[in-house]
């Protein structure tokens, strides 16, 4: 007798469902049965966006009039809540909006991440105008609201002023229990107010199960001097040491003695980004960071940085074995160095070849990355048995196009299929016309043919298992 849908265990129908995209179509499948009404309810109405952006309108209204009535029931599904706050100048009330979110998060208990992006009111914004576009109270409430969801585990916050007047630095944030992942981002080149960083490190203080911590912010003139240990301020005084597992920080300066004050709260750190560091001596800073790592014998498993020729990157590389996720985007003048991919590829490498995943080199730059390597470095590449997903930038000269042959994407391509777990090879080729580009013009036209024809011919000449992408995209860059 054939199987039908009712047949099918309901952990495996989510994973099938979870495959098609969330459109009118997906929508329309809650009418195939009661079954599928139960099941794809809960996934379709497990994320709610709200955009405070405009008037409230009937939309709102409707949303509140459903909520009082107690004829909200989907709300009850909720996973993730995405909010957008936004001051207004035309003097439209904003409370309506934040009366829906209070009465939501009555009903979503449930809630356990909530991306937040906040664009700042400027000095204009006084009085009865600030407290009807940008009620501070209403705010408040609401992150009181989210300490005390039982659920709520995931903080993602976005803060931007919404002009290049100085901002109006009202951001409140309050202690959240329980809190798992924290991500701040800054998205402009103004300094950061210390008033908003005081609270950032605050509630950093107050997260004891905090595990993963991501802080960014926009490298600029004016965000130039901002040191790891001022976000991180209030947790030096804590009696307990955090347990930070992940960690994130692209634009601060980070050097060898802030790390050193806060490196208690980093025993138990797997995942390390830094990057961006606006410092002059960043590679210095880096290679001090790195020194720590090795002295207090933390044994990272996923590292993303963009300065790489200080020794002690290597020397902490070759330390150890176990690495599983490695990004490496040679930004600096001084890693443009074929000792240093000799040292990396023949020393390195090795140590992690039996546990490394994932590995992403180079950048929409020609460097010595990008060059073709030589047998010994092809042979160690080669030798990462469990490596599943590959990224290099192939730089390809105009002698080859002219020629209609590119050896350094041959010899990766070759490589390639030496890789027995491989799923996926990215090999983007560095943009001709400069970095960042991202419509094709020009020689990069010629060489995209190329690299298209030559991946083509390479997938008729054998029988691969894996995916191949040689789109030149500057969404890549690592």
């Amino acid at each position: 007798m054939p199987l039908t849908f009712d047949d099918i265990p309901e952990e495996v129908l989510i994973k099938i469902i979870e495959y098609i995209p969330i459109d009118t179509k997906f929508r329309s499948l809650r009418l195939v049965s009661k079954r599928f009404n139960d099941t794809i309810t809960p996934i379709l109405f497990s994320t709610f966006k709200i955009y405070m952006r405009n008037s409230p309108g009937l939309r709102c209204d409707s949303l509140i009039a459903a909520l009082t009535d107690k004829n909200a029931s989907v709300f009850t599904n909720l996973k993730n809540l995405k909010v957008f706050i936004s001051p207004t100048y035309s003097g439209s009330d904003r409370k309506p909006w934040f009366n829906l979110l209070s009465m939501l998060l009555n009903v979503a208990s449930d809630v356990y991440c909530v991306s937040w992006t906040h664009r700042l009111p400027n000095a204009r914004l006084t009085g009865d105008q600030l407290d009807k576009s940008y009620p501070h109270h209403a705010i408040e409430r609401f992150t009181q609201s989210l300490g005390a969801l039982p659920n709520f585990k995931e903080l993602h916050v976005d803060i931007c002023p919404q002009s290049e007047e100085d901002p109006n630095p009202n951001f409140p944030l309050e202690p959240i229990a329980g809190l798992r992942v924290l991500e701040f981002v800054w998205s402009d080149y103004q300094r950061l107010d210390k008033s908003i960083l005081s609270q950032i490190s605050r509630l950093l203080a107050r997260s004891p199960e905090i595990e993963a911590f991501s802080f960014r912010v926009y490298p600029g003139p004016k965000n130039e001097g901002l040191r790891l240990e001022e976000i991180f301020d209030a947790t030096l005084g804590l009696s307990l040491d955090l347990k930070l597992k992940a960690l994130e920080v692209r634009g601060v300066v980070v050097d060898e003695s802030t790390w050193r004050k806060c490196v208690r709260h980093f025993h138990y750190l797997e995942r390390l980004t830094v990057r961006e560091d606006p410092s002059p001596i960043a590679t210095s800073n880096i290679g001090g960071v790195f020194r720590m790592l090795s002295k207090e014998q933390i044994h990272l498993k996923e590292i993303h940085i963009d300065a790489l020729n200080h020794d002690g990157v290597m020397d902490y590389m070759t330390s150890f074995s176990g690495l599983e996720k490695l990004f490496m985007r040679p930004d600096h003048p001084l890693d443009d160095s074929l000792d240093l991919v000799h040292r990396f590829f023949t020393a390195a490498l090795p140590c992690h070849k039996q546990s490394l995943k994932l590995l992403k080199i180079g950048g929409n730059s020609t460097t010595a990355w990008s060059k073709i390597l030589t047998t010994e470095q092809w042979n160690h590449l080669a030798a990462c048995t469990q490596l599943e997903h590959l990224r290099c930038w192939v730089s390809i000269t105009s002698e080859e196009v002219a020629l209609g042959c590119s050896d350094t994407l041959n010899a990766w391509l070759e490589t390639s299929i030496r890789l027995p777990k491989l799923r996926l090879f990215e090999c983007p080729y560095v943009s001709v016309n400069g970095p960042y580009t991202s419509q094709l013009r020009g020689s990069d036209l010629l060489v995209n043919e190329l690299v298209k024809k030559t991946v083509e011919a390479f997938i008729r000449r054998n029988h691969i298992s894996f995916d191949i992408d040689a789109k030149s995209d500057y969404s890549k860059l690592i």
